[in-house]
């Protein structure tokens, strides 16, 4: 039995708890009849008064969470979690590459940069394809003028085996190479320009201020990529 006071008003509150609802209001009950019977000494020449009836209380736990019953753990579940991890991680890294073939410093695949609608265009990979076909795509028509531009192309540079058996069969009195249409002779007329690509290595930069350049020329205008 528990008796609480309220310095307030000085209601005395009772309760009563055995461990047992239905006999704590057993209890609160008999207590109550001496109460209103009189028949309690210690409450004699003692004026008092009742306000409730004796009930039952039910305890509030405040910040107690009920926590919801975890499932558990099937294979099932770990292979479905896996596969979407799996598809979830190869979305991004098709991407994440897609926009640094787009967007990247240097050219790597064909899709990724501009190539006008009257532009002729090969992909050469040595693998795939005869030597013969880049040399004869190159130096179509026979006996005309053509620049081959080459980034940071002189004579020492390191370059694709194709392209340098390329270089070594071109007709020179009729072709030359250079890095930047900048650097083409005044006294060089030109029918044909031509651009080399090597994947990751030629600039976005380089290769689209080229096009723009050659744009201004009446001329044929090719772009080889040059793969290994």
């Amino acid at each position: 039995m528990k008796i609480k006071r309220n310095k307030n008003n000085n209601v005395f509150t009772v309760t009563i708890n055995t461990g047992n609802e239905e006999d704590n209001l057993i209890l609160a009950n008999h207590y109550y009849q001496l109460l209103m019977e009189g028949d309690l000494e210690f409450l004699d020449n003692k004026n008092f008064y009742t306000f409730i009836e004796p009930k039952m209380l039910v305890e509030e736990h405040e910040g107690v969470e009920e926590v919801e019953e975890s499932k558990p753990i099937t294979p099932s579940m770990v292979v479905k979690n896996s596969l979407i991890g799996l598809v979830v991680g190869f979305i991004l890294f098709v991407g994440i590459a897609l926009l640094k073939a787009i967007f990247g410093k240097h050219l790597n695949y064909a899709f990724a940069y501009n190539i006008k609608e009257d532009d002729k265009f090969l992909l050469f990979d040595s693998d795939r394809n005869h030597q013969g076909l880049f040399n004869t795509f190159v130096s179509l028509p026979y006996n005309t003028n053509r620049v081959l531009l080459i980034e940071n192309y002189d004579h020492n540079t390191e370059m694709k085996p194709a392209i340098k058996e390329l270089l070594e069969n071109v007709d020179t009195n009729h072709t030359i190479v250079i890095p930047l249409l900048n650097n083409l002779p005044n006294d060089f007329p030109i029918s044909e320009i031509t651009i080399i690509i090597e994947p990751y290595k030629t600039t976005r930069k380089w290769y689209n201020n080229q096009l723009e350049i050659a744009d201004l020329y009446s001329t044929v205008t090719k772009v080889v990529q040059v793969n290994d």
